[in-house]
């Protein structure tokens, strides 16, 4: 059953911009589970890397035709990595510390209260800038507690970009980098021994379905300019992590 909760949190934190890696940390803390965090983590991502792609399948076929797009995708996976790979040694550690998590969760919190002036009707295309600085802010997410669909939807908005472009461009160009750490993630993480337990496979499903659903969920708020809530959510989650949990 933990494995269970643990997929339909990672499917519906993943995508709701509240860090999905920062709530199974947390959970992993509360429940005194034993396996690695980061391993669990890495497999529940198979899960919402599906639901993205099953979301976005016209779209995506879209993105591989157009130059720029591609060229934009490219940018963004390569500063992604090189960021994710600077933080991944101390990142480690961080997992294990509420103190750590409430405190990136905090941060995560007043980027999204940031945008609550930025969800104008802006009708600004990607640019290459926006590529530039969103793969920055997607790097950052390997910290537990920042949320890469928060950080990345959240720059683009600041940026002036549509809402609705912005939740498109920040999920389907994420899809090389998510997949290039689930691979790095897998060849270093102990997922071995989670692999002969049948109910991982069925948090992993979980992950999926909750994930397709929440991303319909998300879409819905970012086009009412709802998408600043999320940042109280952060902000006392991060208060009882940093302050509470132990």
């Amino acid at each position: 059953m933990h494995n269970i909760f643990l997929g339909g949190l990672q499917g519906l934190a993943e995508f709701l911009p509240i860090s999905s890696s920062g709530h199974l940390a947390l959970a992993h803390r509360l429940l005194g589970l034993d396996a690695d965090v980061l391993a669990r983590t890495v497999l529940f991502h198979v899960g919402t890397l599906a639901a993205v792609i099953t979301f976005f399948f016209r779209d995506i076929g879209r993105y591989l035709r157009q130059r720029r797009l591609l060229g934009y995708m490219l940018v963004v996976t390569f500063l992604t990595s090189a960021v994710g790979l600077f933080l991944h040694e101390s990142v480690k550690r961080l997992f294990s510390s509420p103190v750590w998590i409430g405190g990136f969760l905090l941060v995560n919190g007043v980027v999204l209260l940031a945008t609550r002036r930025a969800e104008g009707p802006g009708r600004r295309g990607i640019t290459l800038l926006d590529s530039v600085v969103m793969g920055c802010a997607q790097g950052l997410a390997v910290l537990p507690g920042i949320s890469r669909s928060g950080m990345t939807i959240a720059v683009l908005l600041l940026r002036g970009c549509e809402p609705r472009e912005a939740f498109r461009f920040s999920f389907i160009v994420s899809l090389p980098a998510v997949a290039a750490a689930f691979i790095f993630e897998t060849a270093t993480a102990d997922t071995a021994a989670l692999l002969t337990d049948p109910s991982i496979y069925a948090g992993m499903a979980t992950a999926y379905l909750l994930g397709l659903m929440t991303l319909y969920v998300l879409e819905g708020l970012l086009l009412m300019r709802r998408f600043y809530l999320f940042g109280f959510y952060c902000l006392a989650l991060g208060a009882l992590a940093a302050l509470v949990i132990r």
